[in-house]
């Protein structure tokens, strides 16, 4: 019997499309980067998987909620399939809890499409085979939230901390960062990824201090860059 070691790759795809780890990455694509599930637009979201290769794949897809954990708000369909060479497969997303939907801000899950190759090795030939996860972020918004028509992100609030900057998002929207900073040097950024609805976040970084303006740009509904915005720290 041939012997089978298994390695589990993780690939995260928030700001942009696949990043490779290693020298491992995705053999299926994803059409999007993100997922935004309107509930006033529709009771199921659609995401296709594409493989271009020429191997079969076994596909696992489920969702998780903010934190990494299991939840019972939105089921994947289906969880389970084999995607052939070539072949595209539909995952349909329906929201199973009927309370989902009355909430009054987005809420943030996790899509995970997890591809595991086909098993063929020649006889006590050990063989390594890579399994990976491919994760996406999946933004619910509840009927009471509309659409994204103006720029929301212009709304986000900006003032001095003790440690650098603090930001307050008074929108129901998750917002995603594609990059902050401060000054003429787009390079000298600070690491911040995303800020939840209703909150506050803190830049804490000493460089921060003696910005009086900031620059930034977010990642949109379809995964692309924003123009930048300059604000002003309070």
């Amino acid at each position: 019997m041939p012997i089978i070691k298994t390695s589990v790759v993780y690939l995260s795809c928030c700001a942009a499309p696949l990043f490779f780890i290693g020298s491992a990455s995705a053999s299926l694509i994803l059409d999007q980067n993100r997922v935004v599930f309107s509930a006033a637009a529709s009771q199921v979201a659609v995401v296709k998987v594409e493989n271009p290769t020429s191997n079969d794949f076994l596909m696992q897809s489920w969702v998780e909620d903010k934190n990494g954990n299991p939840q019972e708000d939105i089921f994947v369909d289906p969880p389970l399939a084999k995607i052939k060479a070539q072949r595209k497969v539909a995952l349909r997303l329906t929201a199973i809890n009927p309370r989902l939907a009355d909430g009054n801000e987005e809420k943030l899950y996790w899509l995970n499409v997890k591809e595991i190759p086909r098993l063929v090795a020649a006889e006590g030939s050990p063989r390594l085979e890579i399994v990976v996860r491919t994760r996406i972020k999946l933004l619910y918004r509840p009927k009471s939230v509309p659409p994204r028509l103006d720029k929301h992100y212009s709304q986000l609030k900006w003032r001095r901390s003790a440690n650098g900057i603090m930001i307050h998002n008074p929108t129901p929207y998750y917002i995603t960062f594609n990059k902050i900073w401060s000054g003429s040097n787009e390079q000298n950024n600070f690491a911040v990824d995303m800020i939840a609805p209703y909150s506050d976040l803190e830049i804490k970084d000493s460089r921060a201090l003696a910005a009086s303006r900031i620059n930034f740009n977010v990642i949109n509904d379809f995964g692309d860059t924003t123009d930048t915005v300059t604000a002003k720290v309070n």
